[in-house]
C-alpha cells in the first residue's frame, strides 16, 4: 500500500471581471462573424449522424470554453440535442 503524502497546492488567481467581459465580447464576435458561418450548415437530408446547430462560450471557474450544441436526428438517439 502506498504511503499518503501532503502536497502543496497553491490557489489559482481569479480572472479579473474586466478581462472576462473583454474576452467574452471578442469570443462572441469571433463566433458570430467567422465560426458560425464556417461550421453551422443546414440540416442534411436523411440525417443519420450528429451535426452542429449552435456554437457558444462559457466560463467554468477560471477557464473559458468554446462549446457546440449538436442535433441528434437518428432513431436511436437518447435526446434530440447534446451539449
Amino acid at each position: 500500500m502506498r504511503q499518503k503524502t501532503w502536497v502543496y497546492s497553491p490557489a489559482k488567481p481569479k480572472v479579473p471581471d474586466i478581462v472576462k467581459v473583454e474576452l467574452e465580447a471578442k469570443a462572441t464576435e469571433l463566433i458570430n462573424t467567422v465560426l458560425k458561418l464556417e461550421h453551422i450548415k443546414p440540416p442534411p437530408k436523411n440525417a443519420k449522424w450528429n451535426y452542429i446547430v449552435d456554437l457558444y462560450t462559457k466560463w467554468q471557474r477560471n477557464y473559458f470554453y468554446f462549446c457546440a450544441k449538436y442535433a441528434c436526428p437518428g432513431p436511436n438517439a437518447m435526446a434530440p440535442f447534446l451539449k
